[in-house]
């Protein structure tokens, strides 16, 4: 599972654009796509679809995930 690292400030993510939600969860989402990142507070990262169809995740958001993985914000935890 990928995670945002635990030593960085969530409150970072907003240079990044991305926006916080009321409960808490850090969110990026583009005008045209259907799918959104999320961080939730426990800092884990997920993709999460507005619609029910079959495809692939919309570039901008695989874009992004880079984006964070360059700037070296992103670990992967091991189960």
């Amino acid at each position: 599972m990928l995670k945002i690292k635990d030593n960085i400030d969530l409150k970072q993510l907003k240079d990044l654009g991305f926006k916080q939600a009321g409960n808490g969860e850090y969110f990026y989402e583009t005008a045209t796509s259907l799918e959104c990142i999320f961080v939730q507070p426990n800092r884990h990262i997920y993709i999460e679809t507005k619609g029910m169809y079959y495809g692939a995740i919309v570039e901008d958001l695989l874009y992004k995930l880079f984006d964070l993985i360059q700037e070296g914000i992103i670990e992967k935890e091991d189960f």
